[in-house]
């Protein structure tokens, strides 16, 4: 699974709620900091019993996945933002019950809420990351393309699928009654658990454990490229979420590999601006195959 790549969330509910949470400046300074930090502990932390033993921590595609979520932080972010909140404001919120059960969910104590906001925000991720399978798989591909998986990998996200998790997974929170305060604590303790489960870090729970929550070997079976994985695991956190609806998976060795399937991975681009590109060239490629499948032939 993937996550929102900003340091907080705090841009995003700062524009649509109207709180000022910390400026643009700080927001990318904070990202930096956050990513130096992060891949300081997880440099000695991935060492202890690697997954991926010949993986380097400075893997060959380490500097697109960086120029993605930073790119995603300092430009195409900030754009969705002010987009849905526009949007939000002028025509959602006269048809659908703003702040829900924001009442009754406020008043109980801080760290029940932050309990069922995960509950909440990881049965969002998991139908909006099914529907990125079906539906937006060019975009998210950007995702599943990494042959190598490392807690960045969280990251790699194309602006379309961050622009999906934003208005799935944040928004529903909001309407379900969560405060600002309250999904921004709820996306810091998410997000880093994303970066657990993409860890090069070859650990697995026992039963019941891994029905509960999700381990970074039970993830890298949603990025195998073993044909019985594929369309599994959709959860983020907590993978009872993928019993219930039937798509969870998880043998007890590791995958062969990982990636996308051989014949799309043979034509995927390796460099940034081609990750950018391709799922709006593949898009429009069946797009011009679809109409031309309609069009009447002539007769002869």
């Amino acid at each position: 699974m993937e996550d929102i790549p900003l340091s907080s969330g705090s841009l995003f509910f700062g524009s649509l709620f109207g709180t000022k949470v910390g400026s643009f400046a700080d927001e990318l300074t904070l990202f930096l900091l956050e990513v130096l930090l992060v891949g300081l502990i997880v440099y000695f932390v991935e060492r202890i019993r690697p997954a991926e033993p010949r993986t380097p921590f400075f893997k060959k595609d380490l500097r697109n996945e960086f120029l993605m979520a930073f790119m995603n932080v300092g430009i195409s972010q900030p754009i969705i933002q002010i987009l849905l909140a526009v949007t939000i404001v002028s025509l959602l919120t006269p048809i659908i019950p703003y702040q829900a059960f924001s009442d009754t969910i406020q008043s109980w104590p801080l760290a029940l809420q932050i309990a069922l906001g995960c509950l909440v925000r990881d049965f969002s991720v998991y139908w909006r990351h099914r529907f990125t399978h079906y539906w937006m798989w060019s975009y998210h591909s950007v995702h599943h393309s990494a042959q190598q998986l490392t807690w960045l990998t969280s990251l790699r996200l194309h602006p379309v699928d961050v622009l999906a998790a934003m208005i799935f997974d944040t928004v529903i929170l909001h309407l379900v009654g969560f405060d600002t305060q309250g999904i921004i604590m709820i996306i810091v303790i998410m997000k880093f658990f994303n970066y657990f489960t993409h860890l090069n870090l070859d650990l697995k729970f026992g039963k019941p454990m891994r029905y509960i929550f999700a381990s970074p070997n039970y993830h890298r079976w949603h990025h195998a490229t073993v044909r019985e994985a594929y369309d599994k695991n959709f959860c983020s956190a907590f993978p009872f979420f993928d019993l219930a609806f039937g798509t969870y998976y998880h043998p007890e060795d590791l995958p062969p590999g990982y990636g996308l399937s051989p014949r799309e991975q043979a034509n995927y681009p390796d460099t940034f601006i081609g990750w950018l590109a391709y799922p709006f060239k593949r898009d429009w490629k069946r797009l011009k195959k679809a109409l031309e499948k309609r069009k009447p032939k002539e007769p002869s």
